[in-house]
C-alpha cells in the first residue's frame, strides 16, 4: 500500500505528543487529493502533527492485485497492517470519505482501539437491499468513464468544466489530476491510474459489507464517531440520507449535515472540513467540550462555524 505523507513534524520532534491524522479516500480517488485539507490543518496546528494518506488497492500508486482479494475488507486489512507497522495503533484520528469511511469502520470494528476517533463523510452504508442500487448505478457509470487525455492540462480542463468537479476547490481539483493520472504506457498522453473497470469493481465490492452485516456491528465501535454529510436530496445522495439512520447506532456518535455540499464536500470546502476535523479532535476525541448530537448548517447562509 502506497502511503503519501502530506505533512509531518520536523525531524527529531516525533514524540508521543505529535497528532497523527489519516485521510482515507473515496472510490476512484487517491490520497494526494486530500493535500489541501492537510495544508489547512498546517495553517492551524503548526508543526507537531502528521497527515498520512494511503492509496487503496487499485487506486493511485497501489497495485490492484487479484480480483479475488479486491474487497473493502481486504483494504481494511491493508490499512491495519500499515498502522501497526508504523506503530500508530491508538494514535490516529481518521478522516474517512465514502469508501474510506467504511474501510476505517471495518478496521475499527475488527480491531477495537485501532483509532482515536473517526470523522466520516458520507460512508457508503445502506439500510436495505434497495439502497444497493446506488452501488450498481455507479459501477455502470464508472465503466464509461473517459480514462485518457492528451495532457494533464487537458484532463484538468475537462474535469473542471463538468459536474461534480466544477464545484471543487481549484487546489483539490489540481491535486486529483496530478495524483490520479500517469503518463500513458504507450506514450500517448496521460491515463487514469484507477482504471474504469477497477473503479467499477470498487463500487460492486461495497455490496459485500451489507451482506456481512456491517450495520449490526456499528455499535461495536467504541471510539468517538461523527457522520458528516451533505444534501440528502437526489438519487446520488442515497448515502447522505442513510446517515440519518446510522449515526445513532454508534456508542459515541454525532451527525453533522452541511446543506449546500454534495458527496464530494471535502473537495468543495477543504477549509470547512479542516475546521470541523479540528473541532472533532478537541471536543469529541479530547473531550474539551460537548457538542449537540445533531448539527445542521445551510452554508449559503452561514459559512462560519
Amino acid at each position: 500500500m502506497k502511503v503519501h505523507v502530506l505533512c509531518e513534524p520536523p525531524e527529531g520532534e516525533d514524540g508521543d505528543d505529535v497528532q497523527n491524522f489519516l485521510m482515507l479516500h473515496c472510490a476512484g480517488f487517491h490520497g494526494v487529493a486530500y493535500r489541501r485539507i492537510a495544508t489547512e490543518l498546517s495553517d492551524r496546528l503548526g508543526g507537531r502533527y502528521r497527515v498520512l494518506a494511503p492509496d487503496f488497492r487499485g487506486h493511485g500508486d497501489t497495485p490492484r492485485g487479484p480480483k479475488a482479494s479486491f474487497t473493502w475488507y481486504q483494504m481494511a486489512d491493508d490499512l491495519v497492517a500499515e498502522v501497526e507497522s508504523r506503530k500508530l495503533v491508538g494514535r490516529c484520528v481518521v478522516l474517512g470519505h465514502s469508501l474510506g469511511a467504511v474501510v476505517c469502520l471495518i478496521a475499527e470494528i475488527q480491531n477495537p482501539g485501532l483509532f482515536r476517533g473517526l470523522w466520516c463523510f458520507e460512508p457508503v452504508l445502506f439500510a436495505s437491499l434497495a439502497g444497493l442500487k446506488y452501488s450498481e448505478f455507479f459501477a455502470e457509470k464508472a465503466k464509461a468513464r473517459r480514462s485518457r487525455f492528451q495532457s494533464y492540462g487537458d484532463a484538468l480542463e475537462n474535469f473542471g468544466g463538468k459536474v461534480p468537479m466544477n464545484a471543487f476547490d481549484g487546489g483539490c481539483l489540481a491535486d486529483y489530476v496530478r495524483g490520479g493520472f500517469r503518463e500513458s504506457r504507450d506514450g500517448g498522453g496521460v491515463e487514469l491510474k484507477c482504471e474504469p473497470q477497477t473503479e467499477s469493481w470498487t463500487y460492486l465490492a461495497g455490496i459485500q459489507t451489507y451482506h456481512r452485516g456491517i450495520n449490526d456491528k456499528l455499535k461495536e465501535v467504541t471510539c468517538p464517531v461523527v457522520l458528516s454529510c451533505g444534501s440528502n436530496v437526489g438519487r446520488e445522495n442515497e448515502v447522505s440520507r442513510s446517515a440519518d439512520i446510522f449515526w445513532g447506532r454508534f456508542r459515541l456518535g454525532r451527525l453533522e449535515r452541511y446543506g449546500d455540499l454534495g458527496h464530494f464536500g471535502p473537495f468543495q470546502r477543504p477549509d470547512l472540513v479542516a475546521t470541523r476535523l479540528l473541532a472533532f479532535l478537541r471536543c469529541d476525541v479530547e473531550g474539551a467540550a460537548g457538542l449537540p448530537s445533531y448539527l445542521h448548517w445551510n452554508l449559503g447562509r452561514q459559512s462560519k462555524l
